[in-house]
């Protein structure tokens, strides 16, 4: 962990007060990058063990001062340690307001999980984890409530997932991961080269390192096979007996099922689901046709830690009935 005392004095014009993390009476000022942060250090201390380790090295030099209070330099980003220190050190709650749950953009669960772990506070750590998880659930009904999801974790870029990989992996939280893994799908493909092109190598889904980026493609490769078989096995369910509308059934089938999976984009399959997709087509769906489309996006829910490599307790199992 990189943190560190300047050797020598630094022009306090170097850096910017923080607007949002300055307290007029602190007694310690953090520096992350190029932006400082002045809390009292008994707070900090009283969280955080490893803050208490920092404040007791001793010093080599003089030490450095910014209006009289002690310097401590870390290598967080300047967002990240202004994300900590707003929930530590100013009393925010960003998860509510009284009991109103507060949707919270996903760049700032990110730094409560990075930050929380960095400086082992667990009352930082384990709410945002919670919303985390909230995002990437374990439940297919819970992944397809699109707007349930939103009220807890705001993202609006789709490749949040990949930092969601990388806490999952740094907090050792796989539950996270099949989810998350399976919203990489979307962008697998995609390369950057290197700024040695000559080389003939490549950047794989900026991010993502090489090991998990084989995971996504292995996991999409086989997860799609697996569909596959759950699509085909359809065509001799459906119409179900005692279905009211065979033919209207069977077209929606086609229509609707086939023509989701054979786009391979698994993630927004699961995400709308085979039942909602054929009940959107020209043709309506009967009741008893519709529970034979659930239970294969059930039966194909149930295999992604299978093939996305990863043990989970409690990730619903293969439908039997």
């Amino acid at each position: 962990m990189e943190f560190s005392g300047s050797t020598t004095a630094q022009p306090s014009s170097n850096w910017v007060k923080d607007d949002q993390v300055w307290l007029s009476d602190g007694n310690i000022v953090i520096i992350a990058q190029n932006s400082a942060f002045r809390v009292h250090k008994s707070i900090l201390a009283q969280h955080s063990e490893v803050f208490r380790d920092i404040f007791s090295l001793p010093s080599s030099s003089v030490p450095e001062a910014v209006d009289g209070c002690e310097v401590v330099h870390v290598s967080d980003s300047a967002e990240d340690m202004r994300q900590l220190l707003l929930v530590l050190c100013c009393g925010k709650n960003p998860y509510y307001d009284l009991d109103e749950i507060i949707p919270v953009p996903f760049p700032v669960v990110a730094s409560l999980v990075r930050m929380g772990h960095k400086y082992d506070v667990p009352g930082v750590l384990n709410p945002a984890l919670a919303r985390l998880k909230k995002y990437y659930p374990i439940t297919l009904k819970a992944w397809r409530d699109t707007d349930g999801r939103a009220r807890y974790v705001t993202s609006t870029d789709p490749h949040d997932a990949i930092t969601a990989v990388q806490l999952a992996r740094l907090t050792d939280t796989p539950s996270i991961l099949p989810t998350a893994f399976l919203q990489c799908c979307d962008f697998a493909d995609e390369v950057y080269p290197e700024t040695h092109p000559q080389r003939g190598t490549f950047v794989l889904s900026a991010g993502l390192p090489p090991g998990d980026h084989a995971t996504v493609i292995s996991g999409q490769v086989l997860a799609t096979r697996i569909a596959a078989g759950f699509v085909a096995r359809l065509f001799l369910e459906i119409p179900r007996p005692g279905c009211a509308s065979p033919n209207q059934c069977k077209q929606a089938v086609k229509g609707g099922v086939i023509q989701e999976f054979a786009s391979l984009s698994l993630a927004a399959g699961l995400r709308t689901g085979p039942a909602m997709s054929a009940a959107g087509s020209s043709a309506v769906i009967c009741q008893t046709c519709r529970r034979v489309l659930s239970k294969a996006s059930d039966g194909i829910w149930s295999i992604l830690p299978h093939c996305f490599q990863v043990s989970i307790d409690g990730w619903p199992p293969i439908p039997t009935t």
